[in-house]
């Protein structure tokens, strides 16, 4: 259903608004002169055409005049220019639609029911005023943004609601998305006030409300279902009230398909769904509703995991596949293909392929794609995954699930022959859901299509009796979640928080949970702080923390986690403070939360607050100034921290990091600081005097530190690296491996390949080497006497690759313990591919990690240009190598004399 927009029209021109929404008003129009439109079948034929272009036999059933007196005002509509048809007059299922003229005049006969009414202050807490009622039909006005979709009007006004209550609401639905905002003076279109609007302060402004939005709505249970008299005011209905459903709309039974409003009673059915051309955020929302105990089949990657098809279809397909052979062969090649498709040994599976017949192969890859299988029927809650099948593929599953499972099952339908195997009487009960992109006749059951006038996550519930109400299909926080039967397990820690809070609905419209007493059931709370999870709720979680903490950790207000771990860490434990984000601690508390039992935690908090300090250097003051110098574990966190970011710091803070930041980092060095050993040999070269005079070398202090901490610490490893340079003294094996898990590969770069054969000796090197992605081709095939330098100001030159790394690499590939196609052996084949065109003295191929790699062994005269070879992109650290034009080739490299 398409509505139009208000449309001024000059001179004498008729435009047809077609294609357009009513919330697009065009702001500046003239003002409309107040008119009232005073023949009932004028204005219903009128308020008909502005939901939509419509022939005369569908304006006469929709509202209910006799086809005679339709064609009869159609015309003098035609002819006074506010109707359009797309036929000549009289021909038969032309359609109608408003012009400009006809829009404005609709538009003037709201604005002139809205003078009408008789002037009164809006109560406090007033939401808007019903302006007029035609049938089912209203005209509503907003002082204030009502909430998108279906509202409930009181049985009573507002202004006596506080003294008698409301015991009865009435549900009405838009007929346009949103209001038309006009000014109370002008009457000319302008902007939507403010979203939040204190009521207290609109009850002061008298009679003289700023604006109104207008806005149409339809009774969901027709003309006897209102209370209100015309010019009441009405308010917001209660989060805390009980509001029943039209009359009809079930909502007791066996799962939740969606709610009337995005804050309203929820909708169940315990009978057949159909859902018919829905959009794909429609289609997600109703499938995940109708998991629970259910089975689900489709196309969509909505889960992370599926599973597998079972099978049991493939006897349906066999007979789809192969019509005409006999049913003996068919059972045969049946046989054969199940046999070869559960075999996991890859030697035995080659030899059960070959006796599957050809063409059942062929067809079989085609239509089932790269499907994955299992001998097992579905459970429960099961994800089926049907992206990779083709028409009869699915069209075999589809009836397999009908004929086999005895649960409700869900299936989105891409494929309209697989509707052919529904049997005559209509959808079966078991199944729960039925996504289709059309279907041509009844359905026999309850439907669910777009809805004509609201967005997205929107749709109409037609239900079989013939009633139609607004559905809204967003996983929202409503009361009645909390009660529902859903498969979902309480989380353990952290991690369980987001999978839990999609089990039970998904991400959240508006804070509506948490309401609950503290003397409600743990797990009703346990599911209402996780629907309130991120945003939370602060007084709430305030309630809980004493005797619920987890509950109340969940619930917390991202400003207020750090206080509440603060207070109940201890009870909470390591495992619940992934919750917290980095970001929302105080920066003052920064080094007071850097000591969680949590890894993973501890280096995410690093991270974030480096990358803080780079946005705002400012920070870096505050951090420096909230150190407990006493505590010498958080001064040496915000020292390594500084030091790591040293560059993006102000002079001063600089000058006192050389002092103080050396003395408080070497105090109580944490065990992942290479990054601030490197913000120490910087800041050195600033400030010598300080950091390098004799009585205060940082170096010396930090060896001795270094080597007083355990072996994989990055310190000790650092001091391990500066002796084996100084005294070329090599390390025990049992280091090389945490040099390179821990440390930068520039830092070991001169003894890359002598680290790389000592790896390559052990199983476990083996797996490091294939497994880790470490650049070392860029490493090892460096110019021989290329001066090469570490933290400290110590250097070395480097040896250059020896000839016999060549061998020791095609062994490699030969060693049981050798994995294939891994980062790191991506990189051990390109090298080893530059060492044999080194050899060869041979153009190389392109390399796995960057296209140019395998020319870093050869001489850089025989590279392509060089503006060729900067074009090429690629790994970023063999790219900065090629991009110094320099070589690793030696003569020892090579069997064949090198012609120049």
């Amino acid at each position: 259903m398409v509505l139009g927009t208000l449309q001024i029209v000059s001179g004498e021109g008729i435009s047809l608004v077609e294609g357009t929404n009513t919330e697009e008003v065009q702001l500046g129009a003239i003002s409309l002169p107040a008119k009232h439109i005073r023949s009932g079948v004028r204005r219903r034929i009128l308020e008909r055409l502005s939901e939509g272009r419509a022939t005369v036999s569908q304006i006469a059933q929709s509202t209910s005049i006799r086809v005679p007196h339709v064609s009869a005002e159609l015309k003098r509509l035609r002819e006074e220019q506010l109707v359009y048809s797309d036929e000549e007059s009289g021909s038969r299922g032309a359609y109608l639609a408003l012009t400009g003229p006809g829009w404005n005049l609709i538009r003037s006969d709201e604005i002139a029911r809205l003078q009408k009414l008789p002037e009164s202050s809006p109560p406090p807490g007033a939401l808007g005023r019903l302006v007029s009622v035609l049938g089912d039909q209203l005209l509503v006005a907003f002082i204030r943004r009502p909430q998108s979709g279906p509202i409930a009007l009181p049985g009573v006004p507002l202004s006596t609601a506080d003294l008698v209550g409301v015991t009865k609401w009435t549900w009405i639905e838009p007929r346009e998305r949103k209001p038309r905002w006009i000014s109370s003076e002008s009457f000319q279109s302008v902007p939507a006030p403010p979203k939040e609007i204190d009521s207290s302060n609109i009850s002061a402004w008298g009679a003289d409300i700023a604006v109104w939005g207008l806005q149409r709505f339809r009774l969901i249970d027709g003309p006897s279902s209102l209370q209100l008299a015309t010019g009441a005011w009405f308010g917001e209905m209660d989060a805390e009230s009980e509001i029943d459903l039209p009359k009809g709309v079930p909502n007791s039974g066996t799962w939740r398909v969606g709610t009337l409003s995005v804050s309203g009673p929820s909708v169940r059915m315990d009978r057949p769904v159909v859902g018919i051309g829905l959009n794909q955020f429609s289609r997600d929302a109703l499938l995940t509703s109708a998991a629970p105990y259910s089975i689900t089949f489709t196309s969509q990657k909505i889960r992370d995991q599926s599973s597998s098809i079972p099978l049991g279809a493939l006897e349906i397909w066999m007979k789809i596949a192969h019509p005409r052979i006999r049913e003996s062969e068919r059972k045969l090649r049946l046989a054969a293909l199940q046999e070869y498709l559960l075999e996991t040994d890859e030697q035995q599976k080659i030899v059960k392929r070959r006796r599957v017949e050809d063409a059942t192969l062929r067809r079989f890859q085609v239509q089932w794609g790269d499907s994955t299988w299992t001998e097992f029927t579905p459970d429960a809650g099961d994800w089926v995954d049907t992206s990779s099948l083709s028409k009869q593929a699915e069209q075999a599953l589809f009836v397999w699930s009908l004929n086999h499972l005895q649960m409700a099952i869900s299936f989105d339908v891409r494929f309209q022959n697989s509707l052919d195997s529904l049997p005559s009487s209509g959808v079966p009960e078991r199944i729960r859901l039925l996504l289709v992109s059309e279907w041509q006749a009844n359905p026999g059951t309850h439907c669910v299509v777009p809805h004509p006038v609201l967005p997205s996550m929107w749709a109409k519930l037609i239900l079989i009796e013939g009633a139609e109400v607004p559905l809204n299909l967003s996983p929202t926080v409503s009361m009645d979640s909390l009660s529902e039967e859903v498969i979902w397990s309480p989380p353990k820690s952290a991690e369980d928080v987001d999978f839990a809070r999609q089990a039970l609905g998904g991400p959240q419209e508006s804070i509506l949970i948490p309401t609950l007493p503290v003397e409600e059931n743990e797990v009703r709370l346990m599911r209402a702080a996780i629907l309130a999870y991120p945003d939370g709720h602060s007084e709430w979680a305030n309630r809980m923390e004493s005797a619920y903490p987890v509950v109340s950790w969940i619930a917390s207000v991202p400003s207020e986690r750090w206080s509440r771990w603060e207070r109940i860490g201890g009870q909470l434990g390591s495992d619940w403070i992934g919750l917290m984000n980095p970001r929302d601690i105080p920066v003052e508390a920064l080094s007071r939360a850097a000591f969680s039992e949590s890894p993973s935690w501890n280096r995410s908090l690093m991270g974030v607050t480096r990358l803080r300090i780079r946005e705002s250097p400012a920070i870096a003051q505050v951090l420096r100034s909230s150190v407990e110098e006493q505590n010498t574990k958080q001064a040496a966190w915000v020292a390594r921290i500084l030091l790591s970011e040293i560059a993006w710091l102000t002079p001063e803070l600089q000058s006192d990091l050389s002092t103080w930041g050396v003395d408080q980092f070497l105090e109580d060095p944490p065990e992942r600081c290479a990054a601030a050993i490197s913000g120490l040999d910087w800041l050195a070269t600033q400030f010598p005097e300080q950091m390098q005079s004799d009585s205060e070398d940082w170096r010396k202090i930090a060896i001795q530190v270094g080597f007083s901490k355990p072996q994989d610490h990055d310190l000790h490893l650092w001091a391990v690296l500066v002796d084996w340079l100084q005294t070329g003294n090599r390390p025990h094996t049992s280091v090389m491996p945490l040099f390179v898990k821990h440390l930068p590969e520039e830092w070991w770069a001169p003894f890359a390949e002598t680290i790389l054969t000592v790896l390559s000796e052990t199983p476990e090197g083996i797996a490091m080497i294939s497994e880790s992605d470490i650049a070392w081709p860029s490493l090892i095939l460096r110019p021989q006497g290329e001066v090469h330098r570490i933290p400290g100001d110590f250097s070395i030159q480097h040896s250059g690759v020896r000839r016999t790394l060549l061998s020791r690499l095609e062994r490699l590939y030969e060693n049981e313990h050798w994995l294939d196609n891994l980062p790191g052996s991506r990189m051990i084949q390109d090298l080893s591919e530059a060492l044999k065109a080194a050899r060869d003295l041979s153009p190389p191929k392109y390399g796995l990690v960057h296209p140019m790699v395998r020319w870093l062994a050869l001489p850089v005269h025989r590279w392509p240009p060089k503006e060729v070879i900067l074009m090429t992109e690629g790994d970023s650290r063999i790219t900065d190598r090629i991009s110094k034009m320099m070589s690793g080739w030696h003569a020892d490299l090579s069997r064949n004399v090198l012609d120049i």
